[in-house]
């Protein structure tokens, strides 16, 4: 595998420029021997027919035919290989939803893909999955007709009416929505619509929707919600939240990118302390309880209230004997 990553590299190399291209600067960039670089130079022209020239005193360049020759057959790198790896295990739970029959395709080719990739290796497909083990989140969808009401008629702009569950009393609210966009996030799934009986944008998750029907009424699409998001990148006003990690987790959670604008630093006492913004006290709540005992919240006020609250509320309910 790595002789096939550095014969890639040296083909694109040498693809990339129009002037000779030295030994020794092909040994840095490959890193490898000069006799390596001889070697896979060898290969490349009287193997796979590249339009390879050695200039006395320059190095290697191609020559005529530089414009349409490529590699023959399929070549991919060790990062092309992890890729395809990675989007292969993420396909897999999504196999069991609404878009089994596409899913099982796409994952057919990414199959033919991986046993070329490796045929001339001494790694199978197989031997390569098992040891590049991806866990990837929940992707399913455990009521595929919902999910499939709600996507034909986001794609082709038309209206929703369905029941949605109020949290707090369980009672159902009837509603006509159109749809603007589906969200996957934190392995669940989300309308974003406006609502056309309180005249608002809102986010309604699908596990709490029923009886779902597609109108045949046009969705309207004017109210500019499209472009929101969910999630630590959502628009709205922004909050920053303090926390501050213990001395045992700081190394771990240093190493995590909560959010693209996140500030961190170590205190003296080896406590790590974070700082990133957020929109909605959802998009943090989650990971923040993940930590337990190894996060305090200390700001703003809102959050730290909604940790306590949701943490006061594990705890009673362990309030009895037990077993």
């Amino acid at each position: 595998m790595e002789a096939s990553t550095r014969l890639v590299r040296l083909h694109e190399a040498l693809k990339s420029r129009q002037s000779p291209v030295s030994a020794a600067m092909l040994q840095e960039m490959l890193g490898c021997s000069r006799t390596t670089v001889h070697r896979l130079a060898k290969k490349l022209r009287d193997e796979l027919g590249a339009p390879l020239q050695l200039i006395a005193d320059e190095g290697y360049a191609y020559g005529a035919g530089r414009e349409s020759y490529e590699l023959p057959g399929l070549w991919l790198t060790a990062d092309d290989l992890a890729s395809l790896r990675i989007v292969d295990a993420f396909l897999e739970p999504m196999e069991h939803g609404v878009l089994q029959a596409q899913v099982r395709l796409l994952r057919a080719q990414v199959d033919v893909l991986l046993e070329q990739a490796m045929a001339d290796e001494s790694v199978s497909s197989d031997q390569l999955r098992s040891r590049l083990d991806v866990v990837p989140p929940k992707f399913s969808v455990d009521r595929p007709e919902i999910f499939a009401s709600v996507f034909e008629a986001t794609m082709r702009k038309l209206r929703l009416r369905f029941a949605d569950y109020a949290r707090r009393r369980g009672e159902p609210h009837l509603r006509e929505i159109s749809p603007l966009k589906l969200v996957h996030y934190r392995e669940n799934w989300f309308l974003l619509g406006f609502c056309h009986d309180n005249g608002d944008t809102g986010l309604f998750s699908l596990a709490r929707l029923h009886h779902v029907t597609v109108l045949p009424t046009a969705a309207d699409l004017s109210h500019g919600g499209e472009t929101a998001e969910l999630g630590p990148s959502s628009s709205g006003r922004r909050q920053q939240a303090r926390l501050r990690f213990s001395p045992q987790a700081a190394a771990t959670v240093a190493g995590k990118i909560w959010h693209p604008e996140q500030v961190g630093q170590f205190a003296t006492d080896g406590s790590y302390e974070l700082r990133l913004p957020f929109v909605h006290v959802q998009d943090v709540l989650p990971a923040i309880l993940e930590h337990g005992a190894a996060v305090v919240v200390e700001g703003p006020k809102v959050l730290r209230s909604r940790v306590m609250k949701a943490l006061t509320a594990a705890i009673k309910r362990y309030d009895g004997p037990g077993d």
